[in-house]
């Protein structure tokens, strides 16, 4: 009995210790529902719920709309666009991974069907076949087309947007975080040489440097394999502004914490949520809809997007500015809160 007692003392003490380990409760707790969620709301070899647009030419009833998409619903979540710029549009900013054009339709079996996917989405391009597959055998075997848009990307240049994002929530989540952690001690001696400010202004501003340099890196690496990921402008702005509002987000849970190192816990637990919930490195459409509508409130999803259309699609930043705007406007509420957070504090240090 009293090995049983002894027993049970040191199972309540590996419990206590895993409770004041939130990360690790996080991955314990939250991946496997995350990935059982995800692959639960699979039908065949294509997931339920993917926003596929449905672009519907000459006359067709009110009748056979329905009668469309019914069919359409049993293997995605369809959506009636009026024209094909609106739904190519829809495609290049991810609010549909698939566009199917019909025209001379007379019934289900009768008609010419076109089907468009997004071919630098490799997981949407590797399920294509399977796709059409199913459209055969759902509109009573019809001839479909399939037309591939934008520039193919491998699988390792799929990834390679989200590799960039997770080095940003690396720096912005876990270094910045830590070194002002790590400067608590000596930030009354600190405040008298320079403002708040001024020392987390140079620490954001090295975050950036780093994101930048890192990004270099990998894409020298990426350089030396057959894969070619394509820096531009555009995308170089949206790693900036992503960087920089993540490592603001940093701080807020430094400043709220107050410099206490169990924030870093918390961080960590955010980040792996971010890193699993804007689709960095699974789209944002393969997930159940609940967690789609959770993933358009968040900022990194936006990030990810535009850094995956800039890289690999030939499309305007303009067609983006309302995905620009949401995460320029988490920068500017999130520098507001450090703002607020620290004229809170009495001093630098607890």
């Amino acid at each position: 009995m009293t090995r049983f007692k002894k027993a049970r003392a040191l199972l309540i003490k590996e419990i206590r210790l895993l409770l004041k380990r939130p990360a690790v409760l996080f991955l314990l707790i939250f991946v496997p529902i995350f990935f059982g969620l995800v692959f639960a709301s699979y039908e065949s070899a294509i997931p339920r719920d993917t926003p596929v647009a449905i672009v519907l030419k000459g006359n067709v009833s009110r009748e056979e709309v329905k009668e469309i998409l019914s069919i359409a619903r049993t293997f995605s979540s369809p959506t009636l666009v009026p024209g094909m710029k609106e739904a190519i549009d829809g495609l290049q900013r991810e609010n549909y991974y698939v566009i199917i054009e019909i025209q001379n339709y007379t019934d289900l079996a009768h008609g010419s069907y076109t089907v468009y996917y997004d071919d630098s989405m490799t997981p949407v391009a590797s399920i294509s076949e399977n796709l059409l597959e199913i459209l055969r055998i759902r509109f009573g075997g019809a001839r479909i087309r399939s037309v591939p848009l934008n520039r193919h990307a491998s699988l390792p240049e799929f990834f390679f947007p989200g590799v960039l994002l997770i080095m940003a929530i690396i720096i912005g989540m876990e270094v910045v975080p830590d070194n002002t952690i790590e400067d608590a001690p000596v930030l009354p001696r600190l405040k008298m040489v320079s403002s708040i400010w001024t020392n987390f202004s140079v620490r954001l501003l090295m975050a950036i440097g780093l994101a930048f340099f890192q990004a270099l890196l990998a894409f020298l690496s990426y350089r030396l394999t057959p894969n070619s990921p394509n820096f531009t402008l555009a995308a170089l702005f949206v790693l900036f502004i992503t960087t920089l509002y993540l490592a603001l987000l940093g701080l807020a849970f430094v400043l709220a914490f107050r410099f206490e190192r169990y924030s870093k816990g918390y961080l960590q637990v955010t980040a792996g949520f971010l890193v699993f919930m804007s689709g960095m490195l699974y789209p944002v459409g393969f997930f159940p809809k609940s967690l789609q509508y959770l993933a358009h409130l968040l900022p990194t999803y936006y990030s990810t997007v535009m850094m995956r259309a800039f890289m690999y699609r030939s499309v305007h930043p303009s067609l983006f500015s309302d995905y620009l705007a949401v995460i320029t406007l988490w920068t500017i509420g999130l520098f507001l809160l450090d703002l607020l957070l620290a004229g809170r504090l009495k001093e630098w240090a607890p």
